[in-house]
């Protein structure tokens, strides 16, 4: 987790060479599901991912950063034209592997890309939505910035971004410490430190307020959800900020 707020220091971005295939179908979030079901069953966190994003057929969709494939996947069986990027060689060779079972005629509604998303040259007003599923972490402040910038233009007139990143800062600094302090009052097994992250790839972990400040010039819907016995949080406002992942709906606010 990034201890300065600085978006302007050019801290060293993640060598896109940790993102290797034991990475993308051991350790990260959704690998046992995607490698028991070919992406038909997702976690939980997934899930609810593509509900907020509410695919419609016929859309353009941009997944950034777009991992094994299985949103872009999924994206392409409701209809939508998507354009799947990562700056990850294995992670491309990934998709292109899951997107080769879709059946003939809807392989040509989706386009894979290897590429570092600070380099995008889309056309103006390309993409309905813009899609970033647990990514955000992994980029550096100042990459976040050029990142969230550049989608600003991509984004036809009421074009979305939609995001979800986990640990969520607030959640690892206030909440689960009030948790773990209760389970071991109550003599449950003390569940130990948070952890979520393979290696050191998460730069850039999130709060409500610097996904806020990340998206300034966006009209921005911010919510945090949980998908362990902790979901009776998700209902409640403003606590709900200090649950285990965050999501957010990002409107252009011209």
């Amino acid at each position: 987790m990034i201890k300065s707020k600085s978006w302007s220091k050019k801290l060293k971005p993640i060598d896109s060479k940790i993102y290797d295939k034991e990475y993308f179908l051991k350790y990260c979030c959704g690998a046992t599901e995607f490698t028991g079901s070919n992406a038909e069953k997702l976690p939980k966190r997934l899930q609810r991912f593509i509900e907020v994003a509410n695919f419609k057929k016929g859309q353009k969709i941009l997944d950034i950063g777009c991992g094994r494939g299985e949103v872009a996947y999924h994206a392409v069986k409701k209809g939508c034209y998507v354009t799947a990027v990562d700056y990850a060689t294995e992670a491309i060779k990934i998709t292109k592997n899951l997107m080769s079972k879709l059946p003939n005629k809807t392989k040509k509604q989706v386009i894979m890309l290897r590429a570092d998303a600070k380099d995008f040259k889309f056309p103006q007003q390309t993409f309905d939505k813009i899609i970033m599923a647990d990514v955000i972490e992994h980029l550096q402040p100042w990459e976040a910035k050029i990142v969230v910038h550049k989608c600003r233009g991509f984004l036809k007139p009421e074009g979305k971004i939609i995001i979800n990143t986990s640990p969520n800062v607030w959640f690892l600094k206030y909440a689960y410490p009030i948790l773990r302090f209760f389970n071991i009052a109550l003599k449950f097994n003390d569940p130990g430190p948070y952890l979520e992250c393979y290696g050191e790839v998460h730069v850039f972990e999130q709060s409500p307020l610097t996904l806020k400040t990340l998206l300034t010039g966006y009209k921005t819907k911010i919510w945090g959800e949980n998908f362990t016995k902790s979901v009776w949080l998700n209902k409640i406002p403003i606590l709900n900020l200090f649950a285990a992942s965050l999501f957010v709906i990002a409107e252009k606010n011209d």
